[in-house]
Formats: structure tokens, sequence, C-alpha cells
């Protein structure tokens, strides 16, 4: 008799954790100056990172690929500037007569890329919200009853979730 309670009272302690399972976790947004943070399990996320997670819900697809492309012309305009920038600040260093102009097309590209980051971040953080809104919400409480009762076999431990 012993043995069969001491083996059903494991059972049951082993078969509580079974129903605190989450069917996904949500992306988190970390707000940034100029970009955005995406967390999952307080783990940074890369954009391919994110497009990988976000595969399964075609509406969020839309805004990963909308963001994408603007964070490809993003990193053209921010490679060509730097580019610019740092070409006459290396002449500068070297002891040659520094082209002033380009550093200022260069910085200008760079202004120019500023609202384009921002752009791309806010299509992915909508992209994030699509798909944090189509998880199964998670609750740290669940709701649950445990009281003694009696039926036709003795005391029984009732358990209403």
């Amino acid at each position: 008799m012993i043995k069969k309670l001491i083996i059903t009272a494991f059972i049951f302690l082993f078969s509580l954790s079974l129903f605190s399972q989450n069917s996904g976790d949500s992306i988190v947004i970390k707000k940034g100056s100029l970009e955005n943070k995406y967390l999952l399990n307080d783990k940074p996320l890369s954009l391919n990172q994110i497009e990988n997670l976000l595969q399964t819900n075609t509406d969020a697809m839309i805004y990963v690929n909308k963001a994408k492309s603007t964070a490809t012309v993003s990193y053209i305009f921010a490679g060509i500037g730097g580019a610019l920038i740092g070409y006459p600040i290396g002449t500068a260093l070297g002891g040659g007569k520094p082209n002033w102009i380009l550093a200022g097309i260069g910085a200008a590209l760079v202004a120019i890329d500023i609202p384009i980051v921002k752009s791309a971040d806010s299509k992915l953080e909508k992209a994030v919200e699509i798909y944090n809104s189509g998880l199964t919400p998670k609750t740290d409480k669940q709701s649950y009853n445990i009281h003694f009762g009696l039926n036709q076999n003795g005391l029984a431990l009732v358990i209403n979730f």
C-alpha cells in the first residue's frame, strides 16, 4: 500500500511539469536610440534568425521581407558613406592632403542613412508584433484547485484545472 502511494506521489509530481510547457515564446523588443534589439529568452537575435522564427507567419514575413530590403539599402549607404569619410581621414593621418569634400559627401550619406535604418527597424518591429500577437499567451500562474475528498474507494486527492 505504501509502495503504491509513493509511486502515485512521484507520478503526480513529475506530471506537473508537463502542464507548464509553452507553445511558443515571444520575441522581446528593446528600444534603442538608433536601432532596436530583439531578444528571445534573453539572447539577441539577428535579422536572419528573426526571419527563420517568423517563417510560419505569412503576415509577419511580408514585413520581414520589406525590412530586409530596406536594411540592404541602409547597408549600402552606410558602407559608401563610411568609406568616403574614412578615406580623407586616412589621407590626413598619412601626411597627405585630404579631400574634405569627400568626407562631407560621406557624412551626408550617413545622415541620409539614419531614417532608412529607422524605417527598416520599424518594419521589423511590426513583423515581430504580428508574430507575438499570434502566439498563445504565456501565463506563469495556472488556475487549479486541490482538495481531499471521499469516493467509493475511500480518501481521494481531487485536482481541478
